[in-house]
């Protein structure tokens, strides 16, 4: 049986002279960070003005169309291009900006933009600033063939929505002013991808919440409502998905079927990510919401959310809700050391939003971020004076040449105990991946205090090997920007006590497991061969791939075409050779080395893929030159899997140091 390979190709794109960095692109960088940035302007004495200042889209200006959407007149903000709003400002200060559009992009990716504020950017946040786009999904679950539940599709809801400027990894709580003198100021918004429907510019002020007080209530209805984590119904991310958990405990359960039953907390975990749940309420009333909740990911650390109601923060207390680690799911009832919150409900339909929030983490990232660059900084330094092949043999007084070393290595030393005091003040001091990574860290920067003078020889140790500080300092990045949570469900109820058993009996989870056990032996799940009018198809990649090309097919390809797929995992490549010898082959093999269709070519167990019709069609989506191993004589024998290309990137800090340019062309 001949059969048809698909493989890995990396192919090398066609070069010019220049590599396509934008020269402009240069000139929207700064140095400062809003949190520096900001504390200049408050030492400086500068006030936040309240303003209610509106600029319709025919004060703009712009090259981009003027169109109509929904009776308003709106600007069509496309791609790569900008608007300009100039405003007289009375009192100089700090003002909030607030944007109101509906996106128009047909992408996944965020809108993104970039403000210039008198032609300058105000801090290094403004270089790109991301509009939300908002997401829902379809509310029939369809199954696999194996009756396994398949994430639905999700589509964009598009709605107006009013952003005020904030940042983009969620560092900062409350939202980004900009600096305004008095006079004439102008404001230029400049896109850098998607499009967008802008429906008015403002200035906002910025509300006080007020604190959370606690109602004297007692329950007046025995009201309890049940969501289901997975059933939520507008998300800000398309990689926000329900998963699965086998656990009887969690509902919807399955005895060996696959169900959507949480939402899964690797997909809801950065900052600014958003779920919405829709929810009716029967009875005019106080109520307690409570989670049941996983967060196991991140090991004796905790991670927060943000709660609204119907858009709005009821308290300032529903800001940063902590759930802690715990192996197995817990019911968390929202509230405070002092109190469990009630949370006022009117009879009608209300709409519970969730929010990550990695805010408290925002002076320990910048501060990272800073220790990092000053590491990296002292390297160079000492690599200019010792060269960047360091003779063993040779003694060094670097001190000589760096007299600030001591003190540069005592202040990094303080910087990262300070990072170790910040962290454990928000979790505890019992062992994490990032209180072990800060505790290495500052013992090897005492061990280096020790001798300075031979730091030439102990860069390693600093900043050049795996398990330098620098290193260990980066680790932490991740953990503190990554929050993740499932949740199985959310209960709505007016007794505290109100709740559902958290866990299985033990004789119930050990019933399930002893009749998996012997299922397993009859479930065609596990069952690799393809009968008789499938189609087979082995693929070198894991098994999730696997999995999502096999829905793919089953609920894309196959109903389209009447014709069945079986696809399976090929751990080793070299089967293929074992299977040519026996005459198994697959149908189709994907994801093989490159120069494995011209070995099988010549042996004829591959097919000519110019027989088919439609492959000059397909052919013309690769690049040419990625074609050039995959031909035998006149045939063609495999289609490329995936493509390279070749790219020039640098160190913004080391050419900094060394008062070097960007490089335009390959012979700069």
């Amino acid at each position: 049986m001949l059969f048809i390979g698909i493989l890995w190709v990396y192919a090398m794109m066609p070069t010019s002279e220049t590599y396509g960095a934008n020269e402009d692109t240069n000139t929207f960088l700064t140095t400062s960070s809003y949190r520096d940035i900001y504390q200049t302007w408050v030492t400086q004495g500068f006030a936040h003005i309240p303003s209610q200042e509106i600029f319709s889209p025919e004060t703009f200006y712009t090259t981009q169309p003027l169109e109509a959407y929904e009776n308003q007149v709106v600007l069509k903000w496309e791609y790569e291009s900008q608007f300009k709003i100039n405003t007289f400002i009375h009192d100089e200060g700090l003002y909030l900006l607030r944007l109101r559009y509906v996106s128009q992009t047909t992408s996944i990716k965020p809108i993104q933009f970039r403000l210039f504020v008198n032609g300058e950017l105000p801090y290094d946040e403004a270089s790109r600033f991301k509009l939300k786009t908002l997401w829902s999904q379809n509310e029939i679950v369809q199954q696999d063939r194996f009756g396994n539940d398949i994430v639905p599709e999700s589509y964009q809801v598009y709605q107006p929505i009013d952003f005020i400027l904030e940042d983009n990894v969620g560092l900062y709580e409350d939202p980004l002013y900009v600096y305004l003198h008095e006079g004439i100021n102008s404001l230029t918004f400049d896109l850098i991808d998607g499009e967008a429907y802008i429906f008015e510019v403002g200035f906002e002020t910025l509300e006080t919440l007020d604190s959370y007080m606690n109602p004297e209530t007692h329950a007046s209805s025995n009201q309890h409502v049940l969501i289901e984590g997975e059933d939520f119904t507008i998300k800000s991310d398309p990689s926000i998905r329900g998963g699965s958990h086998r656990e009887p405990y969690v509902t919807p359960f399955s005895l060996m079927e696959s169900r959507l039953n949480i939402l899964d907390g690797q997909t809801f975990n950065r900052g600014r990510q958003s779920v919405y749940y829709d929810v009716t309420i029967e009875t005019d009333g106080y109520y307690y919401i409570t989670f049941k909740a996983l967060q196991n990911a991140s090991v004796n650390t905790s991670v927060f959310r943000d709660i609204t109601i119907n858009g709005e923060y009821p308290f300032v207390e529903a800001k940063g809700i902590e759930f802690t680690y715990d192996r197995t799911f817990q019911h968390r009832t929202l509230g405070n050391e002092t109190y469990n919150f009630k949370f006022y409900l009117p009879a009608g339909h209300h709409q519970i939003g969730i929010h990550t929030n990695i805010s408290m983490y925002q002076n320990l990232y910048l501060n990272t971020l800073e220790i990092m660059s000053n590491i990296n900084a002292l390297t160079l330094d000492i690599q200019k004076i010792t060269g960047n092949q360091l003779d063993e043999n040779r003694d060094w007084n670097i001190t000589d040449y760096l007299p600030d070393l001591v003190s540069t290595l005592q202040n990094l030393t303080f910087d990262i105990k300070a990072l170790y005091d910040d962290w454990t003040s928000i979790h505890s001091e019992q062992t994490s991946p990032t209180t072990t990574a800060l505790k290495l860290s500052y013992e090897r920067m005492q061990k280096l205090l020790e001798d300075p003078n031979e730091l030439p020889r102990n860069l390693n140790d600093l900043s050049i090997g795996s398990g330098s500080v620098l290193a260990l300092i980066g680790t932490i990045l991740p953990q503190l920007i990554e929050s993740p949570l499932s949740i199985d469900s959310i209960y709505i109820h007016e007794d505290i006590d109100d709740l559902p058993s958290l866990r299985a009996p033990f004789f119930t989870r050990l019933w399930v497991n002893i009749q998996r056990f012997f299922l397993s032996f009859f479930s065609d799940q596990y069952n690799d061969e393809a009968s008789d009018d499938e189609l087979e198809v082995w693929v070198n990649r894991g098994r999730a791939y696997v999995d999502l090309m096999q829905q793919m097919a089953d609920t894309l390809y196959t109903p389209e075409t009447n014709q069945k797929v079986r696809i399976s995992i090929m751990p080793d490549e070299n089967k293929l050779i074992l299977a040519n010898a026996a005459d198994a082959q697959p149908d189709i093999a994907v994801g093989i080395a490159a120069w494995r269709p011209f070995e099988f070519s010549i042996r004829g167990s591959l097919h000519d893929l110019r027989t088919f019709d439609d492959f000059y069609d397909v052919a013309s989506r690769f690049e040419s030159g990625s074609f050039t191993g995959l031909i035998y004589q006149d045939g063609v024998y495999a289609l490329p899997d995936t493509q390279n290309f070749q790219l020039l990137f640098y160190r913004k800090d080391v050419l900094s140091n060394l008062d070097l340019d960007v490089p335009n062309t390959w012979n700069d």
